[in-house]
């Protein structure tokens, strides 16, 4: 099953932090903790693509009750890595053993 491939995830929030001044900044700060995996393509085009400097593109699965959406941003706990979902989540057939939905997503880095 693909549940068995899982790793931590952590959804990333746009807020609002007092900046120590009367004031407020806004940064990226770790939300929910979901289970995913980032599944990344492999073709010839997407590797020729990485040898130029493009983002690194691929797929990102998580459970069907996982709140992640087109949009979203990621950070994979075990080494750091932010991935930006970047396609609208397809779902699995109801009749699949395993639940889950799959969305495209790309390697990005955080700007604050």
């Amino acid at each position: 099953m693909l549940a068995d491939y899982y790793e931590p995830f952590i959804l990333q929030d746009w807020s609002e932090i007092d900046d120590g001044f009367s004031g407020t900044v806004w940064k990226w700060i770790d939300g929910v903790e979901i289970n995913g995996v980032y599944i990344q393509s492999s073709s010839n085009l997407v590797n020729i693509a990485q040898a130029q400097g493009f983002s690194s593109g691929g797929t990102f699965a998580a459970d069907i009750t996982a709140p992640v959406y087109e949009g979203s941003i990621v950070r994979r706990v075990s080494d750091n890595i932010y991935f930006k979902i970047t396609g609208i989540p397809k779902y699995a057939p109801a009749q699949a053993v395993s639940q889950f939905k799959q969305m495209s997503a790309e390697r990005t880095e955080l700007t604050e």
